[in-house]
């Protein structure tokens, strides 16, 4: 995210109380940190909580909480106007890559060498 912030100048939306909710131009608006860091923690917790139950609606459940949580931020952050919609996108997508790189490095250390489970 703070990668994005650097690459991309894009200012943040003035269109609610005159830019109230803009952070006085030390930060980007473009990705939104928020949406990204809320798929990313909820979604390891919820990756925790899942790996202990065989329940397929259970499995289903939970992602469903993740996706309700990040909707709400995204929510939050545009009613705010915090955010142009686009910010929110890229914020759900860079949340989404990095939580699936942290869940396939818990994978392949559950698995060890020589694929052992551990």
């Amino acid at each position: 995210v703070l990668t994005g912030w650097m690459l991309w100048e894009r200012p943040r939306p003035e269109l609610v109380a005159d830019g109230a909710a803009s952070s006085g131009g030390s930060f980007n608006a473009f990705p939104s940190g928020h949406v990204s860091q809320t798929i990313v923690v909820y979604g390891l917790l919820v990756s925790l909580w899942l790996r202990r139950t065989r329940i397929r609606a259970e499995k289903w459940f939970g992602w469903l909480i993740v996706a309700v949580l990040a909707l709400a931020v995204a929510a939050g952050r545009l009613r705010l106007g915090a955010h142009w919609p686009t910010d929110l996108v890229a914020g759900a997508i860079l949340g989404t890559f990095w939580l699936g790189v942290l869940l396939q490095a818990a994978k392949q250390e559950d698995v060890g060498p020589a694929g052992s489970r551990t």
